[in-house]
């Protein structure tokens, strides 16, 4: 009855939207409806990658819901959230630099290690960001800080857990190149009593380039690259842990009219993790080759887009688990594939961007398949100043 309700009550915004509505449309849900593409073009959503990019924008408040599990994209930037709201204003002297703000709640760890798995999410998180123009483009950052505490007192059965992780990006960028370098620390700490301390320390690197060359007024090539190096010290399960992704490709975005757009994107991932336990050490290996992702965008008219989106890739995975006297490998080979779709509705400065679950389309509604599901994966809401 309630998802009944929730899916009713979004189908009747949506109808007062089209009724009323007026071109812009940037946002997480954009691109990520377009298979995710935010590597390769320009969106108002880049800065979670690249935040000197934040210099380029206009004035806005913008809330973000959701998050979408089908994508199979690596991105150093961490999009895992379920509700996220902030905004990003013109400041300073001579009005031209930028700061912007967002709060967000239950978010997800990017971690390609054990974290995720040992301590879960933290509940809030604080984004902070800073961008200012220079004489060749702009500089910017980007700090944000998730925290956890929980403490109980119980004579000597005093507990405490504390799950904090803290990341600072820092990017420059001109008119047709964009480079960031991130680092982020994550720590877990978990005493219950007399016990001794269970703790986790992780380090995360990451790097991220792309250049954009104009082919044509309506024809770019995009390549770009995102490398990351993982650190970890386990002492719940007696490991060290090392991991590195490299995630390189080109994409092209194809302008065929002032209402279609075509983004395509060709591109292949290597990971390698290692965990070492005190008597075994497992290796995973993985190759996406290729990983093709795309999408295509249409404004049949000018208050409406429609969006449509891919990802397939051939991964090898090979996991070897070695102890003292044997050794055990698997090597698999599988190939998955992700499809979005969405629409983006305009009014006036009032924008919002809904990516469909493609799953509750097919099947239909709780109280017609027996299955429980979200009429949809993402939504954005952006209001321009």
């Amino acid at each position: 009855m309630r998802e009944r309700k929730i899916c009713i009550s979004i189908l009747m915004v949506f109808s007062i939207l089209v009724v009323f509505a007026e071109n812009g449309y940037a946002s997480i849900t954009r691109t990520r409806t377009m298979g995710d593409v935010g590597m390769i073009i320009r969106d108002d959503a880049n800065f979670w990658i690249f935040p000197a990019t934040i210099c380029s924008y206009t004035n806005f408040v913008n809330f973000e819901l959701g998050g979408n599990s089908e994508l199979l994209s690596y991105y150093p930037a961490n999009y895992g959230f379920d509700k996220s709201a902030g905004g990003i204003i013109t400041c300073g002297k001579s009005r031209n630099s930028k700061i912007g703000t967002y709060w967000s709640e239950t978010v997800s760890r990017n971690s390609f290690l054990t974290y995720p798995s040992s301590t879960g999410n933290t509940d809030s998180k604080l984004d902070l960001l800073y961008g200012k123009p220079t004489k060749d483009g702009a500089i910017g950052i980007h700090f944000e800080h998730h925290a956890d505490l929980s403490k109980t007192t119980s004579g000597d059965n005093d507990s405490k857990i504390s799950n904090n992780r803290s990341r600072l990006d820092i990017g420059q960028s001109t008119t047709n190149r964009d480079l960031a370098f991130g680092y982020q620390l994550t720590t877990y700490y978990n005493k219950a009593g007399s016990n001794d301390a269970q703790t986790i320390y992780n380090h995360h690197l990451n790097l991220s380039y792309r250049r954009f060359r104009n082919v044509s007024e309506t024809f770019i090539i995009t390549p770009f690259i995102t490398a990351q190096l993982e650190l970890e010290k386990n002492n719940i399960n007696h490991s060290d842990g090392i991991a590195g992704n490299i995630w390189a490709g080109c994409g092209t975005s194809y302008l065929i009219d002032e209402h279609d757009l075509i983004v395509l994107g060709l591109s292949a991932v290597y990971s390698h993790t290692i965990l070492s336990f005190i008597q075994q050490d497992k290796t995973t290996i993985n190759l996406d080759l290729p990983f093709i992702f795309g999408g295509f965008e249409s404004k049949p008219v000018d208050w409406l887009a429609l969006r449509f989106g891919f990802q397939k890739k051939i991964q090898r995975s090979i996991n070897i688990t070695k102890n003292n006297n044997s050794e055990n490998k698997t090597d698999q080979t599988q190939a998955p594939f992700a499809a979005t779709a969405g629409i983006g509705l305009k009014y006036k400065r009032l924008e919002v961007d809904f990516s469909y679950n493609l799953n509750f389309l097919r099947r239909g509604p709780y109280f017609l398949s027996g299955e429980e599901g979200n009429l949809g994966n993402l939504i954005s809401i952006k209001y321009t100043i």
